[in-house]
């Protein structure tokens, strides 16, 4: 599969702190997917892991962290 841009889809894992619940990793998955460049979000609440697909030539992870920080969590590169 390839990105709007052309290139291929990256995938980035995230360490996201501050998620207790459901409700916050539904939170932190809305908030990433409605980035622009980003196919999909999806987290892993035991973990603690954010693990995103995303366009490299749209996105990086400042825009992904800068999401996850809007949603009210921290966020770290793993």
């Amino acid at each position: 599969m390839t990105c709007k841009s052309g290139g291929d889809w990256k995938t980035l894992a995230v360490v996201v702190s501050g998620m207790t619940c459901n409700h916050c990793k539904k939170a932190v998955e809305d908030a990433v997917s409605g980035v622009d460049g980003i196919s999909s979000a999806s987290v892993d609440l035991n973990k603690g892991l954010l693990k995103v697909v995303y366009d490299p030539e749209q996105v990086d992870f400042t825009k992904v962290q800068d999401a996850v920080v809007r949603a009210g969590y921290g966020a770290s590169q793993n």
